[in-house]
């Protein structure tokens, strides 16, 4: 990287960017814990230091109007500002070295977007320096997921027992909503236990290894239905041909 001395300061650009969204160096002051005077220099510094201006004062002096070149200028300054404050965050937040540099972290399709979003916010929240990713996997086997080291943390679906020679523990669980056709006689039942169950059709998504393979029979059934991914289980289900399952919280 060659040597590099940059001529704007941040606090130019801070004026810069408050008086643009205010209107006037007094708000842009308020904004900014500073002076009416103070901003009104830095702005003025800028436009020598750019050799150009970045607003048209009205006749009163006070308000301002922003001008091409600044309209210009600002959504980069403004850019630029943000990923100056994700920067300081990162830095300090390195601090804590029990951090990870990165989590990988894998979901259940059939949970909802917006839970997703919410648990992403929240790590975000917490732990700022941490990059997460968001991965694919076998969502259904834990054991075959996280011994493949293909996440970090998964959110899922598992029998109760977690395999002896895994190096995970489980963190906690969600609840499952059976899904059937209306016209369906369990729709009727106010209770569907495991015994309502022995005789129906379950239908799950297709997952890798055999068709008797444990993994599938955490719902008792008499005759199982696989299919390619869990929307279409779903839809199965809606045409009343058999049961499937749903997460919600």
């Amino acid at each position: 990287m060659k040597k590099f001395l940059p001529q704007l300061e941040n606090k130019m650009l801070m004026a810069f960017v408050a008086a643009a969204e205010s209107g006037n160096f007094l708000q842009a002051g308020i904004l900014l814990n500073k002076s009416k005077t103070t901003i009104s220099r830095w702005i003025n510094e800028l436009e020598i230091i750019l050799g150009y201006t970045l607003f048209d004062k009205r006749a009163n002096g006070s308000v301002l109007d922003i001008n091409s070149n600044g309209k210009l200028l600002l959504p980069k300054v403004k850019m630029f500002l943000l990923s100056l404050q994700k920067l300081e965050k990162f830095s300090f937040a390195l601090n804590n070295n029990k951090e990870p540099a990165a989590i990988r972290l894998a979901f259940n399709q059939l949970i909802p977007e917006e839970a997703i979003a919410d648990v992403v916010l929240k790590l975000k929240k917490e732990f700022p320096a941490v990059e997460i990713h968001i991965v694919h996997a076998d969502l259904f086997d834990v054991e075959f997921t996280l011994n493949s080291n293909k996440a970090d943390f998964v959110l899922g679906l598992q029998c109760v027992e977690i395999y002896n020679n895994i190096n995970a523990q489980v963190v906690g669980d969600i609840q499952m909503m059976l899904v059937a056709d209306p016209a369906h006689p369990l729709a009727k039942e106010q209770q569907v236990n495991s015994l309502s169950l022995s005789s129906e059709t379950v239908i799950y998504p297709s997952l890798q290894g055999k068709v008797d393979d444990e993994r599938y029979h955490f719902l008792p059934y008499s005759e199982m239905m696989l299919t390619t991914d869990y929307y279409s289980c779903v839809k199965l289900a809606e045409k009343g041909l058999g049961i499937t399952y749903y997460l919600y919280s």
